[in-house]
């Protein structure tokens, strides 16, 4: 059985995600972003803009552990109703039930802060990850239309706690 560990990411776990997402982007995003963004991915500017969020005040940050192996990660946004800014698990790992465990981690998240409903976007290109949004109970409640850039093409999920 897999030891999982969801930790509150600290100034030196900017690099793992950063590194962390440019091996997901390769694998989820190749043929929705451009070939030029995924093959110009600039380790350090990602890092720091983790690390901007990470030591800021709009987001929570965490990181995921996998058998002591960092294997994606998640922030969420302190809004209201909260919002999953980001959640990424590397390819490999998916299907184990760890996005479960993320959504629990999120849903306890959201009761902590008198949260009843929680909110995600996920690129309308992104079968699989409206797949597992769906099955965690995730309700569309809005879709952008089509852009140029398919970065743009956004759906939301609202989410009950």
């Amino acid at each position: 059985m897999t030891n999982i560990i969801i930790k509150a990411s600290k100034e030196q776990d900017a690099l793992t995600i950063a590194l962390l997402r440019r091996q997901i982007w390769e694998t989820t995003y190749r043929g929705i972003y451009q070939d030029a963004l995924i093959d110009g991915y600039d380790v350090e500017q990602r890092r720091q803009r983790d690390l901007a969020k990470i030591q800021g005040e709009r987001y929570d940050v965490y990181v995921v552990m996998a058998d002591g192996e960092a294997v994606g990660y998640f922030s969420m946004e302190r809004a209201w109703p909260p919002v999953i800014a980001s959640l990424y698990l590397l390819a490999t790992r998916q299907h184990q039930g760890i996005g479960k465990r993320i959504f629990s981690f999120i849903r306890d998240y959201c009761r902590k802060r008198g949260a009843d409903i929680f909110r995600c976007n996920c690129n309308t290109h992104n079968t699989p990850a409206q797949g597992f949004y769906k099955a965690m109970g995730g309700k569309e409640i809005a879709r952008t239309p089509a852009h140029a850039d398919k970065r743009d093409d956004q759906i939301t999920y609202e989410f009950k706690v």
